[in-house]
């Protein structure tokens, strides 16, 4: 009886023991499958983090290139339409001085010694009005450029504004976010690297 007893005890621990061991070999399985998991998840994670770094970083690239031929594009326009506009007007201005100079001279001509005394006054008169338009000429044409600048620089600044905005909202589709105080330095740092800013 004592013998059984002892059998059927020894027995229930070899019974424990292999329900222990298996219990250890399947939780080691799963320890070991669990690292596995998370060890390609940081590998998927890293990969993703790279691909939208290196995707950042080729939009950014492009954006640049983009930036630089919009802008000097943009700059080549203004600078045409402001210099064309100045040429119209100086030109203008130059006929309409020549007409008057010349209408100045005819008059001038055809006068005798008596008459030249009679119109001497409006000769002078004439003379100082065509003087004083050339003075007012020149006024003129520095109004003209600084307006034109002052144009440029309105256009210019609103661009900036227009490309920030546009640098912005296109990282954000790309899953890329970006403050806009920085799209606003990268935009002022690449027209200064290509010596456009004005």
């Amino acid at each position: 009886m004592k013998k059984e007893h002892e059998r059927e005890v020894l027995q229930a621990k070899q019974q424990v023991l292999q329900f222990v061991d298996g219990l250890i070999r399947k939780y080691r399985q799963l320890a070991i499958d669990a690292v596995k998991v998370a060890r390609e998840e940081q590998q998927k994670a890293e990969h993703e983090r790279r691909s939208a770094y290196e995707l950042c970083a080729r939009y950014e690239a492009d954006l640049k290139a983009n930036v630089k031929v919009c802008v000097t594009a943009q700059i080549t326009h203004i600078a045409q339409n402001a210099i064309a506009h100045l040429k119209q007007s100086a030109q203008a201005e130059q006929q309409r001085l020549i007409a008057e100079r010349d209408a100045l001279q005819r008059k001038c001509a055809d006068l005798t010694p008596i008459t030249a005394e009679v119109y001497k006054p409006t000769v002078d008169h004439m003379t100082a009005e065509l003087a004083a338009q050339f003075r007012s000429n020149a006024n003129f044409s520095i109004g003209m450029i600084d307006d034109t600048r002052a144009m440029i620089n309105d256009e210019f600044a609103s661009f900036k504004k227009s490309m920030t905005e546009l640098m912005v909202k296109k990282f954000a589709i790309q899953g890329c976010p970006l403050r806009k105080e920085d799209a606003e330095i990268f935009v002022e740092s690449t027209l200064l690297a290509d010596s456009l800013l004005l």
